[in-house]
């Protein structure tokens, strides 16, 4: 019975320790708001609401209290939403005034949220925690129009017939130049041409899995699940003039990325990774 305790604790601590290593991986972006998690493509937020004063009866004051605080919650997470980067020159919030179709759907969608997480505290407050999810019909809204379903009616000739083994995805080594993530980030060679961008890009794939993955590092099992296990890794050299979210390669890698059959449906079908500091 006593070795049966020890190795349950084993188990256990082996179990935390995966679980923060997998967690320390994830690229997360803290703000005022709530956090933004872009390697899983999630928002989230909470709020804390106190009971109301006044309210003699305990169950009608915890309910005001999470109604308030759930007011709260949405309110914060739909400020967190609008300060995202959609790419160089646009910011959910940005597209929201300009179009107010966007700014409706997104509205409706954040206020049909539901409590998701409360935690009643020692003190007789409540916290709810709310996240909404970066992927599907919300970033469908988002997208660029000028991102279309594009279908690759072909199969590459390398996945059929290539001698060597064919490239699966591609993994952007940005570490070391201060890139920062958004939505719809873009690659160029030095000489300015566009090597991934919303042309290279089929709608249904990017509203399923996102423009690119996220990483912190460039040694993770979240690599493989969206590069395969043969992804060609390129390092970013430096970043457009005045612009943080969009990447230079060097020509040669350029020049190496569109030599490469596969790149097609590698990039039709969002298998491109970006490592993060």
């Amino acid at each position: 019975m006593k070795y049966k305790h020890i190795f349950i604790l084993i188990f256990f601590l082996l179990f935390i320790s995966f679980e923060n290593t997998l967690l320390a991986r994830d690229y997360i972006q803290k703000t005022k708001w709530g956090i933004i998690d872009w390697s899983n493509g999630v928002i989230e937020t909470e709020a804390i609401s106190q009971p109301p004063s006044g309210v003699s009866d305990p169950a009608r004051a915890r309910a005001l209290s999470l109604s308030m605080a759930l007011k709260e919650s949405k309110y914060r997470i739909i400020s967190l939403f609008k300060g995202i980067p959609i790419n160089s020159k646009l910011t959910i919030g940005t597209l929201m005034k300009q179009d107010n179709n966007v700014s409706k759907d997104v509205i409706r969608i954040i206020k049909s949220l539901g409590v998701q997480q409360v935690e009643y505290l020692a003190d007789n407050s409540l916290r709810v925690n709310l996240s909404l999810r970066l992927k599907g019909p919300l970033l469908d809204l988002i997208l660029p129009k000028e991102i279309k379903n594009v279908d690759i009616i072909h199969k590459c000739k390398s996945e059929t017939e290539h001698p060597n083994k064919p490239i699966t995805g591609i993994v952007l080594d940005c570490r070391g130049i201060n890139f920062k993530p958004s939505l719809v980030p873009m690659i160029y060679s030095e000489q300015g041409e566009q090597i991934y961008g919303p042309a290279s890009i089929s709608r249904e794939h990017a509203v399923k899995s996102g423009i690119v993955g996220y990483v912190r590092g460039c040694d993770t099992e979240q690599i493989r699940l969206r590069a395969g296990a043969n992804p060609l890794v390129i390092k970013g050299i430096n970043l457009k003039k005045n612009d943080p979210f969009d990447i230079i390669i060097s020509n040669d890698d350029a020049l190496k990325i569109k030599s490469i059959p596969e790149s097609v449906i590698v990039f039709n079908h969002c298998r491109v990774v970006i490592c993060m500091d």
